[in-house]
């Protein structure tokens, strides 16, 4: 996910939370929320994998 789709996820969940959302926000969020979801499942499976290759790596930023 790049920055401006995370700024952009961002702004629809603050929106959501203090006024109902458009049916277009709402499928906008839906998108972005699944584009999120694969990014984090891609960065789980790659951590798995280089564990698995028994190679080291911290998990703070």
């Amino acid at each position: 996910m790049d920055e401006a789709q995370n700024n952009r996820l961002g702004a629809l969940q603050a929106k959501g939370k203090q006024f109902a959302l458009t049916e277009v926000e709402r499928f906008e969020l839906l998108s972005l929320l699944q584009i999120y979801q694969l990014g984090q499942l891609r960065k789980s499976e790659a951590l798995a994998e280089a564990a698995r290759r028994g190679l080291r790596f911290s998990l703070s930023p």
